[in-house]
């Protein structure tokens, strides 16, 4: 379980290779012709789901780069249209939040360079179109406050 992985350097470590290893096939296959089946099977299964929940209950800095670094590689891909995936969106957005909050891990200044540029490559994709803008932003249902008034 990825509570463990606080504990448990080896498995952290073997995570972090193995995430790295990933997001290597994925960026060596966008720079090859289509079709780009491993980024296909990415989207189809969601990978980036149990990756993200993974990272953000790992407290491992080196398997939150690693999960920051994949999810850079999707949202870098035009394929698939990530970047207008409310499921993808969803689990992006709870992951940085995760990392950059309160009781997150103190994160090195070159993951942190990473999670920036992350957010400037989505908000770019959002500039040059409009139409995703509700994937990333929804509005919240209104509290028991705001109802009685």
């Amino acid at each position: 379980s990825s509570s463990n992985l606080a504990k448990d350097d080896d498995a952290a470590e073997a995570l972090e290779i193995r995430l790295q290893e990933l997001t290597n096939i994925l960026s060596d296959e966008t720079r090859r012709p289509l079709p780009h089946t491993c980024i296909q099977y990415a989207s189809k299964k969601q990978i980036y789901i149990p990756i993200g929940k993974i990272a953000t209950t790992s407290y491992n800095e080196w398997i939150i780069k690693e999960a920051v670094h994949l999810f850079a590689t999707l949202v870098e891909t035009d394929e698939e249209a990530f970047v207008e995936n409310s499921n993808f969106s969803s689990s992006l957005t709870n992951l940085l939040v995760r990392i950059t909050g309160v009781n997150s891990v103190r994160l090195g200044s070159d993951t942190e360079a990473k999670v920036v540029e992350l957010a400037f490559n989505i908000t770019t994709k959002i500039r040059l179109d409009r139409d995703i803008l509700p994937v990333w932003f929804k509005a919240e249902p209104p509290g028991p406050r705001e109802l009685e008034k």
